[in-house]
């Protein structure tokens, strides 16, 4: 299992995640680096007051892979708390994809939504499929708090104000925290009026 961590680098990562390469049921798998993007960004937005000031408004828990408390899929339609937050996450997410790929192309945030975790919780291991990529920001941690874990390989063990931005179609969870962990998670896809087709 391959472990990240700050102390490892101090700019913006790109992780390198190897695909298996076989063939099942007629459909060929084949081998190929997948990136994970590890940035540590700060938060000038003040995100974990944001989540318990949204919380303190709309206590509602919705169920779903994740057990602790999560609001709605589409809380940045149901409020503009997060407004500056999510544009600054996509606009910072679509500098990072374009700077691996070289190729801009914008995205547009589809689901957002906020989840406090306490001790215990934890989320079940999913993916983000059919979105693009998933983008989470963690706005609250500490040296306690649970890590994520992707497809069973790598575990990346976020402090608060790092971004972690990753392919929808990697499985992820997280095991049971051990002290609270505040997240803010996005789900993106590309905006197809911005993508430029090649002849």
């Amino acid at each position: 299992m391959i472990e990240y961590n700050k102390t490892q680098q101090e700019k913006a990562h790109a992780r390198r995640v190897a695909a298996s390469e076989s063939c099942v049921d007629g459909t060929l798998i084949i081998k190929k680096d997948t990136p994970i993007f590890v940035l540590e960004i700060g938060d000038q937005f003040n995100v974990a007051e944001l989540i318990s000031q949204h919380r303190k408004n709309d206590n509602t828990n919705h169920p779903s892979n994740v057990k602790a408390w999560r609001s709605s899929f589409f809380t940045h339609q149901e409020t503009n708390l997060f407004d500056d937050v999510v544009k600054y996450l996509v606009d910072k997410c679509d500098e990072t994809i374009a700077e691996y790929y070289d190729a801009h192309v914008k995205h547009e945030c589809i689901q957002m939504w906020v989840m406090e975790y306490e001790k215990g919780n934890y989320a079940a291991r999913h993916s983000h499929y059919p979105a693009d990529w998933s983008a989470v920001f963690y706005a609250k941690m500490d040296e306690k708090s649970s890590p994520v874990v992707i497809e069973n390989s790598v575990v990346i063990n976020p402090k608060s104000g790092t971004l972690v931005l990753f392919p929808g179609t990697l499985e992820h969870k997280v095991l049971p925290t051990s002290s609270p962990r505040k997240v803010l998670a996005m789900n993106l896809i590309k905006d197809n009026t911005n993508i430029v087709t090649y002849q």
